[in-house]
Parts: C-alpha cells; structure tokens; sequence
C-alpha cells in the first residue's frame, strides 16, 4: 500500500505543480484585465463628462446669443450672461474664450441681423493625465436674430 501511495504522490507532484503556478498565472492575468478595465471606465466617464460640458457650452452659448438679440450692443454684458450660464455648471470661462460675431463694438448689428455667439473650453479628461494627452478642444455656438438694437 505503501509503495501506491509514493507512486501516486509522484505522479501527482507535478499536476500539483502546475496548479500552483496556474494561481500565480491567474493574478497576473487578473492585474492586467483590471488595467484594461480601468482605463476603459475612465474612457467612459470622460464621455459623459464631455457630452455634459458640451450640453453646457450650448446652453451659455444660446443664453450669450438671446442676451445679444435684445441688447446687441453691450460686449460686456453678452459675454457676463454666458459666464454666468457657464459658472452654474462649474465651467469657468475667460472673456477670450468668448466670441460674438458681428463685434458689437466695431460694427453694432441692426435690426433683423443675425448674431452669433460662439464659446470655445479645454475639457481635462482621466485619460489626458493618465496617459498623457492634451486636453479635449470643445467649441459651440448659438445664433439669434437681433430683435431691439437700443437699450
């Protein structure tokens, strides 16, 4: 009986090898796969996140345009309307950022024009700083129909 035993463990000793390393195997596959399934949640948080900005750059955008189809001729106020749309979605903008076409200030648009306001934002993704990458480049615009060039 003794003799059965010692043979078996010898044959035996190697499948029992193999099942130790199929452990060691199994966390480095499992390393990797959560690698690869990290990054692709963060890919998908990054698009929703852009869709979000995108929705709130269109939004201060068209608040910018209907501020401009009512008073035409206030630059300053114009470009407040949007930053404040933009700041209620945690967006902050800078006046360069800002865009409206025609410029009030060189040539205000008459009655019946179209004006056009347009607003450019660097989203930072995960993505970007994990790997490296620039910011993502969002840009929307509106356009309105002046309706009262006076104040």
């Amino acid at each position: 009986m003794r003799h059965v035993r010692s043979r078996f463990k010898k044959l035996c000793g190697p499948i029992e090898q193999l099942r130790r390393n199929q452990y060691g195997s199994s966390l480095v596959e499992a390393a990797l796969v959560s690698i690869l399934l990290l990054l692709l949640m963060a890919g998908v948080a990054d698009i929703g996140r852009a869709f979000y900005t995108y929705i709130a750059l269109t939004n201060a955008a068209q608040e910018g345009a209907r501020y401009a189809a009512h008073i035409p001729d206030n630059m300053k106020g114009i470009r407040d309307a949007v930053k404040e749309e933009a700041a209620g979605n945690n967006i902050i903008l800078a006046d360069e950022q800002i865009r409206v076409i025609p410029n009030p200030l060189w040539m205000p648009p008459a009655p019946g024009s179209p004006v056009r306001v347009e607003v450019e934002y660097d989203l930072p993704t995960i993505l970007g700083d994990i790997l490296g990458l620039d910011n993502l480049h969002m840009r929307s615009s509106a356009v309105m129909i002046v309706l009262n060039p006076g104040r």
